[in-house]
């Protein structure tokens, strides 16, 4: 009994220290976080009508993989390439974070290398963490003082998290910061939720929220699932995966120091495959928003005389899913034969590849496309130009 009950201990313990050194296993506090004062001060790009947006005439230096990656944007909001900037302007691109160029200098974006090789400026709205949703938002916005003939959506099969959520903290832990407008189905038709944040200072007492939150974020189950409370072992009983996460990371990290490819790569598909099969039942419940949104940037489009263009930018996940298991999951909700929309979707020309690592910045979790890879993607888009016919 009394070795019970010192084992019983030592596990509570264990999983206290856990739950103080990981994201992953939270405790009820962490449920709404307090949010100082500081960090606000630093949220310089904080937006009502979109939740935040890369603030004009401004360059933003980034630490990535011991990097650092220059940001620069221009009089319009949209990322600088030099004097391609003065270019016409025949197509702009609006998205997330791969649409942006993340972990990628300026003249090391796809936009870039696609301006280069067509000799005009390929316009980039993109913004990181944007959803479908905001990209969208943003293009409405935009549009007027930044008219092209061809517009790009540019999302990654994540965006079906994003889409659903108003405050990233729920499905992306700790992203405090990140409050956005939504939308929702309402009598089969779009219904836009405000971004509930009006000032960045509300953001200090974020309590006040909390019904708004659970009632139009769909991410707070997945966030409980994550808290961990006394005793831990009944909550290690009732949801052990993000224990076994931390441990997959662990044994991933390790397998890379002594070169074990093979166990890395078998690894990799299970820590990923819990994030996919959560993207697939938001995909199934959330088919009709996803049909809604694009829907309305067709109207959008028609209704100020540019063709649309949808293109899917799959993650690191997103391809070894696809490779290991055939099940191209997202595939048929965005490619819904709507009217008027061109939909290209690169994973059909990274799929085949072995070693697909080498077009991301990690090797290991994916990150976003380096150099490479927004070379490889400039250049599937502009064949794809070519066979649409398309005049720039």
């Amino acid at each position: 009994m009394m070795f019970l009950f010192c084992g019983f201990i030592l596990f509570e313990f264990f999983f206290y220290f856990i739950q103080k050194k990981s994201e992953l296993i939270l405790s009820k506090k962490d449920f709404i976080p307090l949010i100082k004062e500081s960090l606000i001060n630093k949220f310089h790009s904080f937006d009502y009508e979109l939740g935040w947006v890369n603030q004009k005439n401004t360059v933003k230096i980034e630490v990535s993989q011991k990097k650092n990656i220059e940001y620069t944007y221009n009089h319009k909001g949209a990322r600088s390439i030099g004097n391609l900037d003065m270019k016409k302007s025949p197509i702009s691109t609006y998205g997330d974070s791969f649409c942006q160029g993340r972990e990628s200098n300026d003249y090391e974006t796809w936009q870039f290398f696609l301006s280069k090789q067509t000799n005009t400026n390929v316009t980039n709205f993109g913004v990181g963490n944007y959803g479908f949703d905001q990209s969208l938002l943003r293009l409405k916005r935009e549009y007027e003082n930044n008219k092209t003939n061809y517009v790009i959506i540019a999302i990654t099969p994540y965006t079906i998290t994003r889409i659903t959520s108003v405050w990233k903290h729920f499905s992306e832990f700790n992203n405090l910061l990140a409050t956005k407008p939504r939308f929702l189905v309402k009598n089969n038709q779009l219904q836009l939720v405000p971004n509930f944040i009006k000032n960045k200072n509300e953001l200090l007492n974020l309590n006040k929220h909390k019904q708004f939150l659970i009632d139009n974020d769909d991410h707070v189950e997945f966030l409980k699932r994550h808290i961990y409370g006394f005793p831990f072992i009944i909550s290690f009983l009732k949801a052990p995966w993000p224990f076994f996460k931390i441990l997959l990371n662990k044994v991933i990290k390790l397998a890379k120091i002594i070169n074990l490819e093979v166990v890395i790569n078998y690894l990799k598909l299970k820590y990923f495959n819990d994030e996919i099969n959560y993207r697939k039942k938001l995909y199934d419940n959330n088919e009709k928003l996803l049909s809604l949104i694009i829907d309305e940037f067709v109207v959008f489009s028609k209704n100020n005389k540019f063709t649309p263009i949808l293109l899917v930018l799959p993650a690191l996940e997103d391809v070894k899913y696809i490779q290991h298991t055939k099940d191209h999951y997202y595939h048929n909700y965005f490619n819904t034969g709507v009217n008027d929309l061109i939909y290209w979707d690169f994973s059909e020309n990274l799929i085949n590849e072995n070693k697909i690592e080498k077009y991301f910045t990690d090797e290991i979790w994916g990150g976003h496309y380096n150099s490479l890879g927004n070379k490889r993607l400039s250049k599937f888009i502009e064949k794809k130009i070519n066979e649409h016919k398309i005049i720039i």
